[in-house]
């Protein structure tokens, strides 16, 4: 692997379209994921995050739109087994052929040497059991088994469709450090989740799906960044208040039983209508919005099942 030194579009989305008989399930999507980064493909159950996968890495046609990879369509890529490393579906497991025996067949036709199939066991926790067959696995274990056939051709780019599914606490957590692993030697990771809080420790970017449609593209430091909840306190709360409703038409402020109120506003705001008002402020904090909640926001709707 090659290890990034500038930031470069490693896949570029443009304006695409798919459709299955009458229900269109990718409806002009684009966006880009980064080099260097993890990109989270979030979104409702139906809203198409499968099947654009599957189309990224050229197994599923399109009907209409554009995507490369490092300016190039997949067919044209070089070497795509040390380009793109996927795991869409850890079902294609031969369940009679040990672990080592399902990533030694991998190996062989992609021309990779033995040694690395010892290498991504052992990356993925599976040296122990590489001689157990698969139908002895369970889910976590099998998933584990799919992420290190991913890894085998040491691609810069990892495909990962709901990659912690069966995964235990303590899997979460392996997984994401290996992605932060991947991440500091200058690979880039797309992957689909519904584990939000996990996605939030390492995801850099962010897509929202909705009904086939981008809903949001950008900055996890974008969609969470601003304050959702300021919480004060004052000995004169009422002329504060009217400040704000001064400044916020229509602005809710939730008194709390502890003499607080709870108000959506950034911070810096309560700060400037408690200076106007003439009032000292005896306490301010502030909760900001996670990923969780910004996606349930973005998405409330758009839950489509077909």
């Amino acid at each position: 692997m090659t290890t990034a030194t500038t930031t470069a579009t490693k896949i570029s989305v443009s304006h695409l379209y798919k459709r299955y008989g009458s229900h269109q399930v990718i409806d002009d999507v684009s966006f880009d994921v980064q080099e260097g980064q993890v990109t989270l493909l979030a979104g409702p159950n139906g809203a198409g995050k499968s099947t654009l996968l599957r189309m990224i890495c050229g197994l599923d046609t399109i009907d209409k739109g554009d995507i490369t990879i490092m300016g190039r369509h997949y067919s044209q890529l070089s070497d795509p087994k040390h380009t793109i490393g996927a795991l869409l579906d850890a079902t294609w497991l031969d369940t009679a052929l040990t672990a080592e025996q399902n990533l030694r067949v991998l190996a062989d036709l992609a021309g990779i040497h033995r040694r690395r199939v010892a290498n991504c066991l052992e990356m993925c926790g599976l040296t122990s059991v590489a001689g157990r067959k698969v139908s002895d696995f369970s889910l976590g274990m099998r998933q584990r088994c799919g992420i290190a056939a991913a890894l085998l051709g040491d691609p810069d780019l990892l495909i990962l469709d709901e990659p912690v599914n069966g995964l235990d606490p303590a899997g979460m957590r392996w997984l994401n450090d290996l992605l932060e692993s991947h991440t500091q030697a200058g690979g880039t990771t797309l992957l689909s989740s519904h584990f939000l809080a996990d996605s939030e420790l390492i995801a850099s970017r962010v897509v929202i799906l909705g009904k086939g449609k981008t809903l949001w593209e950008g900055s996890l430091a974008e969609l969470t960044g601003g304050a959702r909840h300021t919480v004060f306190a004052s000995y004169a709360n009422d002329l504060i208040a009217s400040q704000l409703h001064a400044m916020y038409t229509g602005l809710e402020i939730t008194p709390l039983a502890d003499g607080k109120v709870q108000v959506n506003v950034p911070p810096e705001d309560v700060s400037i209508a408690a200076r106007i008002a003439e009032v000292d402020l005896t306490h301010l904090t502030v909760s900001r919005i996670t990923l969780a909640e910004a996606f349930e926001q973005i998405s409330e709707g758009q839950v489509e099942f077909q």
